[in-house]
């Protein structure tokens, strides 16, 4: 019987391996690894099947890897598009699929992640968050992106403010407002009206 933290090594392997599927070019292989992955990953046993640096390994092997690779299979796209050669299409759905999917994993987990991730690594997650997401939109110029963008940043701001042990880091939200600033333009003021 596996029990305790094996448990959770265990589904965080099967987990990087549906990332990897997700990441294929093939656009209908692709969909249904990501399908299968979202199920994974809104599986409501997951938080217990986590604990303490197990979390820190789910953001970054799993959630990151996703948004990383999608990143790059969307830059690698771009060149094959300026040869006329498809790559697979949907890649840009893909990408702003991962992207809500991390959003709302964030959102969800984020009362167990915060009595789990030492502070240092909870301002990581948002900093991490927050400079994929730019390297995503940077490959992402959709109308669905534009119109997603600012409603959904405003949205994670305002939960992430409410952090008690993200607070007071001064030097964080000063990168993060940086970063936010250059991707979503309008939103410091409009939390600012808040």
């Amino acid at each position: 019987k596996i029990s305790g933290p094996a448990i959770g090594e265990l589904w965080l392997t099967v987990l990087q391996e549906l990332v990897s599927a997700s990441l294929q070019r093939e656009g209908d292989p692709r969909d249904h690894a990501m399908l299968s992955l979202e199920r994974a990953l809104f599986s409501a046993s997951l938080p217990a099947l986590l604990s303490g640096h197990q979390w820190v390994t789910f953001f970054q092997e799993v959630v990151w890897r996703l948004l990383e690779g999608l990143t790059a299979e969307g830059k690698a796209k771009q060149a094959v598009a300026a040869g006329a050669v498809d790559a697979g299409g949907g890649m840009e759905k893909s990408q702003m699929r991962a992207w809500l999917v991390a959003c709302s994993l964030i959102l969800k987990h984020l009362p167990v992640v915060t009595k789990e991730m030492a502070p240092k690594d909870l301002g990581g997650l948002w900093k991490t968050f927050l400079v994929l997401t730019e390297k995503l939109m940077e490959g992402t110029r959709s109308a669905l992106a534009m119109d997603c963008l600012p409603q959904q940043l405003d949205d994670m701001v305002a939960v992430i403010e409410e952090v008690e042990e993200l607070r007071s880091e001064q030097k964080l939200w000063e990168d993060a407002w940086r970063i936010l600033d250059r991707i979503a333009p309008g939103l410091r003021q409009t939390r600012a009206n808040c």
